[in-house]
């Protein structure tokens, strides 16, 4: 059947009556002689008269046709075929509806406005057709699948608001291609409601939607790109320093001007519920600036603290990122027991010593006795034992440290001259992590070096960031070779394969082996720079210190652990194991251990929030600190048209055949391009009318035959 998108201009057919007159009020022509005078002759009126029929139809016929063609030239036909029950053009639509409800959607009336496009998007929903609404943040979830009946969706947009987390258009485009798979033969439509915000697009992403989908973007920011106007709190430094035995507390924060205008404003810090100090700062538009506070008084118990912006621009939409929360743990300091052989000089533990009593996080309690000086009544009090270069006690001061270990304490061996597998107590073969063997004599030449480490490990992971020491450029003239036990871990290698450093578990403790000196007999790892921060963190990892961070970032997952919460999971099951998760908001959730005593807490919302075992008092609570991630704080725009470029489907043959069938009406005549046939074939009709024209020229002049009538 035949279509028209512009049926008025048939109207234009009534032009077809203009050479119907022509030709029937043609009047013919008379034949004109000269003449000398009129004097002899009688004057007589001229009378004409109307033809009433048409003598050259086909001259005629070819004039209307002409008009025909360019009147329906105009009205744009349109050529439909019917398929399966449905006319082509008009197959009904699925439509994703994704609506950003990222934490920059609080920015001003973002949200409002976003709500109602989204109304209005399901008010054009028409009978037959489907639709699925899905919210995304960084994560993206449609609630349904694609449906007719939209009014759930109504009531789950009406209830819906915008969240704490960061964008992820990735996640958004994801979840909607999924949705639109397996729509067949009908017609795919992706509307996306969002301010979008640039750093909500990861360019590397490989976020496509399937063929035949149309992305419609619908931008609900208020204002121009780049001109929101938003000021923050985006990073704090904390440092514990120590004036005498009183632990203090350093707070550096970064105030970021994400606005176009300078600004002032007061920015307070806060600890334990209380001013602690407040400094007035000005921050020149689009950077960043560092504002350092005197130090504090650290509270030995731990605390809330944050640090906020007490003054800030009328036009800042997001009054939620003007303050950076964290927690302060209790101040703990380890106690570190070193034991040398008796009788040596007192610089054989010198650099340990002095090495360890300069770490502030945590402080460490250093004190150094001969081995025969070391009662049980030491290692109870003990975090860590460190054997330098001298074998376990043996006898009752040797079960104590044995029994100190189980119960959870770490045990350092530095193996060196004095130290072989002979020297150690029949008890302590199983603990220990390696069988010592002979030394390594390595001093002729230029020594070997520490070249395989694992980067992840607790003791290492602090060499990876850039320029932070070199391990391999200290140099080692002698090691001891050993034979790790079954179950130990090597954690680093010298250069010739030979294991560096091999722990193992006993009991709760934990038990580390280093096979070299710390002093500078068989080493020069002593005057390396590498050398203080190493030996913190062995002695750091073997008493299990994990500094938990002072805040997280909204849209993490927290790790919860039985056994690092007290809980002892030989007597009881893991899956009667749950904890109480409380938001900020004061939502609460109970939250089940699986098999292996763990679970995972998402932290969704900005603020403090408080976590138990079941069954622990409330005073006894875990308070964790979420902030919003920096990124959404930056409310600069991406292209709309960039976003729809890099998650628009590639051409395919199948998903274009699929575009032409279910493509709009005007898409479909645009394809068609019938009026420009319509168009010819009018020009070359009036071609062969105006040729016919000239070759009867005489049409009009009567005919000798005509002349006597």
């Amino acid at each position: 059947m035949v279509a028209l998108l512009a049926p008025l201009f048939l109207l234009g057919a009534i032009a077809v009556a203009v050479p119907v007159i022509l030709h029937l009020t043609q009047r013919s022509k008379g034949e004109v002689v000269e003449f000398p005078s009129f004097m002899f002759l009688q004057r007589i009126p001229s009378r004409t008269t109307r033809h009433r029929r048409i003598r050259d139809p086909l001259l005629l016929a070819l004039r209307v046709l002409a008009l025909l063609l360019l009147t329906l030239a105009f009205a744009r036909p349109l050529i439909r075929a019917w398929g399966l029950g449905e006319e082509v053009g008009e197959a009904p639509r699925d439509v994703v509806i994704l609506v950003d409800r990222s934490f920059s959607m609080r920015h001003g009336d973002r949200w409002e406005r976003a709500r109602r496009e989204a109304e209005a998007v399901l008010d054009g929903v028409r009978p037959g057709e489907r639709a699925a609404l899905v919210q995304f943040a960084k994560t993206a979830d449609a609630g349904s699948g694609l449906v007719e009946d939209v009014t759930p969706l109504r009531s789950s947009l009406a209830t819906a608001s915008p969240g704490d987390a960061g964008t992820s258009y990735g996640a958004a485009f994801r979840l909607a291609g999924r949705l639109l798979g397996a729509a067949e033969g009908r017609r795919r439509e992706v509307v996306l409601i969002s301010d979008f915000q640039r750093t909500g697009w990861d360019e590397g992403d490989d976020a496509r939607l399937p063929g035949n989908t149309e992305v419609i973007p619908l931008d609900v920011a208020s204002d121009a790109a780049g001109e929101a106007s938003n000021l923050t709190v985006a990073d704090l430094d904390l440092r514990r320093t120590r004036s005498g035995e009183v632990p203090r507390l350093q707070v550096a924060a970064r105030i970021l001007n994400l606005g176009a205008d300078s600004v002032r404003t007061l920015v307070e810090l806060e600890i334990g519920g209380r001013l602690q100090a407040d400094t007035t700062v000005s921050i020149p538009p689009g950077i960043g600036r560092s504002v350092a506070f005197d130090p504090v008084p650290l509270p030995r118990g731990g605390a809330r603290g944050g640090v906020h912006l007490a003054s800030r621009p009328e036009d800042d939409g997001l009054p939620l990122d003007d303050e950076f929360r964290f927690v302060l743990e209790p101040d703990r300091d380890l106690d570190v027991l070193v034991l040398q052989s008796d009788g040596a000089p007192a610089t054989r533990s010198l650099f340990l010593r002095e090495a360890l009593s300069l770490s502030s996080e945590p402080g460490m309690r250093v004190t150094v006795l001969g081995a025969r000086g070391a009662g049980a009544d030491r290692f109870a009090a003990a975090d860590v034992i460190v054997l330098n270069d001298v074998a376990a006690p043996d006898g009752a001061a040797g079960a104590a440290l044995f029994r100190r270990v189980e119960e959870g304490a770490g045990l350092v061996v530095v193996a060196g001259a004095r130290v072989n597998g002979s020297t150690w107590p029949g008890a302590w073969v199983d603990p220990l992590p390696g069988v010592l063997a002979d030394v390594a004599d390595r001093s002729r030449g230029s020594g070997g070096s520490l070249t395989t480490v694992d980067g992840d490990h607790p003791v290492f992971e602090v060499f990876r960031a850039p320029r932070s020491g070199d391990l391999a450029a200290p140099r080692v003239y002698r090691y001891r070779r050993l034979d790790p036990s079954p179950g130990a871990e090597v954690v680093a290698r010298f250069d010739d394969g030979s294991p560096a450093l091999v722990e193992s578990r006993h009991g709760d403790g934990r038990v580390l082996l280093w096979a070299t000196s710390l002093d500078r007999s068989w080493s020069d790892f002593p005057v390396q720079p590498v050398y203080l921060p190493l030996v913190q963190r062995i002695v750091m990892h073997a008493a299990a210190f994990g500094a938990e961070p002072a805040w997280r970032e909204v849209g993490e997952d927290l790790m919860l652990d039985a056994e690092a919460d007290g809980l002892d999971l030989q007597v009881t099951e893991p899956e009667d194991v749950s904890w109480i998760v409380e938001a900020p908001s004061g939502e609460r959730e109970s939250i089940h251990a699986g098999p292996d005593g763990t679970a995972a807490a998402r932290l969704d919302e900005a603020g403090f929030w408080r976590i138990r075992l079941d069954g622990m008092p409330e005073a006894e609570a875990r308070t964790v600190a979420v902030n919003p991630g920096v990124s959404e704080s930056d409310l600069r725009a991406i292209d709309h048209a960039e976003l729809v470029a890099a998650v628009s489907p590639t051409e395919d043959p199948t998903a274009t055949a699929l575009a032409s069938a279910v493509a709009s009406p005007a898409d479909r005549e645009r394809r068609q391009g019938g009026w420009r046939f319509l168009m010819a074939a009018a020009g070359l009709v009036l071609v062969v009318e105006a040729a016919l024209a000239n070759r009867r020229r005489g049409y009009g002049v009567p005919t000798e035959g005509q002349a006597k009538e």
